[in-house]
């Protein structure tokens, strides 16, 4: 008899998914919140470039964190926006 020990349409644990997930997570951040707001953490990681940079994203981010708000204010100023 056969014990079938995961779902039928996968054969990988959760724990190794879970292990993967924790592995990678720096790698997939989005660079905007589903609010629309710039990420800290893509930020943080990645830098400014590729991302256009309102005033607005620059006003918000000094909530945030004033170091990273200069740097996107440094971006900005650089792209002319």
């Amino acid at each position: 008899m056969i014990i079938k020990r995961f779902k039928e349409n996968s054969r990988i644990p959760i724990s190794e998914i879970r292990r993967q997930q924790a592995k990678h997570a720096d790698d997939i951040i989005q660079p905007r919140t589903s609010d629309g707001e710039l990420n800290p953490k893509f930020v943080e990681k990645w830098g400014t470039k590729n991302i256009n940079v309102s005033a607005h994203d620059v006003k918000t981010m000094a909530h945030k964190s004033q170091r990273l708000a200069r740097v996107l204010d440094d971006q900005r100023r650089k792209t002319g926006k």
